[in-house]
């Protein structure tokens, strides 16, 4: 399941995440009365990231990472603290809401608005709520008043929000005017995507053959002196670290009942048990029928019902969609995927009353509100223990705040951090000899550290580091650059180069004796017999990966020009050779290419549109300055991920 969810959240490009995550970021507040608004608690006032001369507060990154968790639940189901992490949601929202704030940024350095009529476009045709039902005509001022204030909105919050939104499609759609696709570009693509080919092939990987005897030193010291220009050390870089584990100042770190009911009191909306809505549907399909036969289907049932007949028997009888076996029950939470029509209807309706009929493009439903729940506080001491949490996570927060403030100070006096570390009572550590990127044991696996020091000159002091696991600084030592190998640095390495080389050929001679054997043969079977893996893809397209082999050109070009049940020489690929066979071929005609050129042109644009954005988001990044406060992140992330923590649990 991780796999699929990393692969869909990647799959996202990053036009379409800006428009998902800009409305998740302003539209938190099209939430039901009582759901809550995702605030951090006292940390609305905090700022999480700065943006040019702009900030993005912890409150509004609250906000967004809840909606975003939400919204990940809608498309993967329930969602615990281990899995957000996993997948590396709260950064990712972080991110986004950066990228926001400089499209923004760039739209007004541009001078780009949005008139009145855009403006009033966009929100009838995002929002129908703000027609009249019966002339398909905006609602009038008054009522557009009245609808905001009954979900607790503010007139400008939701005009700005609006705008913005408008803003960021304009300001991409100038960004990226000058990406352009040409014919060929498309056609080639359209084949790329669309044509295919059933294969099989046997593999064997190097590692499966036995060498005769070890290689000589001789065949060692040839090898080197072969590849000398391709054999070098890189840059490695050393110095001091000192890191506060947050679990250890967790203990030091004492919280009285009074605290915790404050805390409870002051942030009330955090712990509410949402409004729940239970909802069945008998839904008719038009379909193939004609639609009044339909429409008049509907209202024999309606007819039923109001004589007293059970909804729930009805829709196994009558309903069309995938809910009629279990008595058309949509549930608390699928319901919400329903048409936008349909949901509106859901809203006007109390707990035990049902709709009339209501006609979408797919057909005609019948609903009902089996439940409706109101929203209520949660007890305090059924969440004591994630108020205890997230008071302890603050208040560690705070104090590897002070105290690595403290530290960077004593530091800079004489630019030394073990000797600071000493006077203040801190365990600092020599980090060794890295490489960029390296992990510092268990307290930064990521390379925080590392990463910060390939950024410092000598005796340069990082600014405050933070892992997963704590807080610290880092002072830059030493630097040792990049230089040519000798045979003595790299004995071991240049080894497994000539004991994979030797397999290599071993495996190459076997399978060119095998080949003539292979024509007209039974592959599985051949396979099993000379321990050789073999493997099918029914619809290989290029530039796809293969199991075990990766992608590769060749095999790509092969499966697209190899004739039909012919064997092809060995292939080569990181860990072996291959031999493949093309059994059918898919293939697209001139006339089919041409027929989807357009369709092909506007997906390929799409996607040239997206890198592009991407790569100009990456350099405004850092042309503008971006800075992230991360214990502050930590703290918005703690109490965020808090909930789900006991959503866990339970």
């Amino acid at each position: 399941m991780l796999k699929s969810m990393r692969r869909n959240f990647k799959s996202f490009a990053p036009a379409l995440w800006l428009v998902i995550i800009a409305f998740i970021v302003a539209l938190f507040i099209w939430v039901q009365p009582g759901d809550g608004g995702g605030e951090a608690g006292d940390a609305g006032g905090l700022v999480v990231a700065r943006v040019g001369r702009e900030t993005i507060t912890a409150d509004r990154y609250a906000a967004a990472l809840d909606q975003a968790i939400k919204f990940s639940e809608q498309r993967f189901g329930t969602m615990n603290k281990d899995l957000i992490q996993q997948i590396n949601l709260p950064n990712q929202v972080l991110q986004e809401l950066i990228k926001i704030r400089l499209l923004l940024q760039a739209a007004a350095e541009r001078k780009v608005g949005v008139s009145d009529r855009e403006f009033q476009e966009q929100v009838l045709s995002r929002y129908p709520l703000f027609l009249d039902q019966k002339t398909g005509r905006f609602v009038g001022q008054k009522e557009y008043e009245q609808i905001l204030a009954y979900y607790k909105i503010s007139v400008p919050e939701f005009e700005k929000t609006i705008e913005e939104g408008i803003l960021l499609e304009k300001i991409q759609d100038l960004l990226a005017a000058g990406v352009a696709v040409t014919p060929e570009e498309a056609r080639e693509n359209y084949r790329r995507e669309n044509e295919n080919a059933r294969i099989e092939y046997l593999l064997l990987e190097a590692d499966k053959a036995a060498l005769p005897s070890p290689p000589s030193e001789a065949e060692v010291a040839e090898h080197f002196s072969r590849n000398k220009d391709r054999f070098r050390l890189p840059e490695k870089r050393s110095g001091t670290a000192v890191f506060l584990n947050r679990e250890d100042l967790k203990k030091e770190v004492e919280l009285s009942p009074a605290e915790i009911d404050k805390y409870y009191r002051d942030n009330i909306d955090q712990f509410q048990n949402p409004e729940e809505t239970r909802v069945s549907r008998i839904h008719l399909p038009f379909g193939g029928r004609d639609r009044e036969e339909v429409r008049a289907e509907a209202a024999g049932l309606l007819e039923r019902l109001g004589r007293g007949e059970d909804f729930a028997r009805l829709a196994q009888a009558a309903s069309g969609d995938s809910k009629a076996s279990l008595g058309g029950d949509w549930g608390v939470f699928e319901w919400r995927t329903l048409p936008e029509k349909e949901r509106e209807e859901v809203a006007g309706l109390a707990g035990g009353q049902s709709s009339g009929i209501v006609e979408t493009e797919e057909g005609v439903s019948l609903l009902r509100v089996t439940e409706r729940r109101a929203a209520a506080p949660i007890p305090l001491e059924d969440v004591r223990p994630r108020i205890r949490t997230i008071l302890e996570d603050q208040k560690a927060q705070s104090l590897a705040a002070d105290r690595i403030a403290r530290l960077a100070k004593e530091a800079k006096k004489d630019r030394n951090l073990e000797k600071a570390a000493d006077r203040l009572g801190l365990k600092s550590m020599k980090t060794g000899e890295l490489k960029e990127g390296d992990p510092l044991g268990d307290i930064d696996p990521a390379g925080v550290t590392s990463g910060a020091l390939f950024q410092l000159q000598p005796k340069g002091l990082s600014e405050t580091l933070s892992s997963y696991q704590g807080t610290g600084l880092a002072q830059l030592l030493t630097v040792i650059p990049s230089h040519p190998a000798t045979l003595e640095d790299i004995r071991d390495e240049v080894l497994e180069e000539v004991v994979r080389d030797s397999k290599k050929k071993i495996v190459l001679d076997r399978l060119r004796s095998l080949r003539e054997r292979l024509s007209g043969a039974d592959w599985e079977d051949v396979g099993a017999r000379e321990g050789l893996e073999y493997k099918t893809v029914n619809e290989h397209k290029r530039n796809q990966y293969l199991g075990a082999v990766g992608e590769n050109e060749e095999v790509d070009q092969l499966a697209f020009s190899l004739p039909l049940n012919a064997v092809s020489d060995p292939v080569e690929f990181d860990a072996g050779y291959l031999v493949l066979r093309v059994l059918e071929r898919k293939q697209l005609t001139p006339e089919e290419l041409t027929e989807k050129e357009a369709e092909a042109r506007t997906a390929l644009l799409e996607s040239k549109r997206s890198f592009f954005l991407g790569s100009y988001l990456a350099k405004l990044q850092k042309d503008k300055g971006v800075s992230v406060e991360y214990n502050n992140v930590l703290q918005v992330v703690s109490a965020v991920l808090s909930r789900y923590e006991e959503e866990k649990e339970d």
